[in-house]
């Protein structure tokens, strides 16, 4: 759900969780749309497999939320 407020010290202390089936293809389309060029600033890191065993991509969003992209395919 989309809300129209902004509270800094609530975007920069939350995350939202996303499963996805593949997270290189999410990778590949965030990177075609260019977003650290249209939001300076923001975050994209790109997917890597944590230490707890699920590859994950990372992206902040303008508001300075976090979004963890997780692939969950069996590795």
């Amino acid at each position: 759900m989309l809300q129209a407020f902004y509270v800094a010290e609530h975007a920069g202390n939350f995350m939202m969780s996303l499963e996805v089936e593949d997270a290189d293809a999410w990778w590949e389309r965030i990177q075609r749309q260019e977003f650290t060029k249209k939001y300076p600033g923001i975050m994209c890191k790109p997917p890597a497999i944590e230490p707890w065993g699920i590859r994950v991509l990372y992206l902040s969003d303008p508001t300075g939320v976090l979004w963890h992209i997780a692939d969950m395919r069996k590795l």
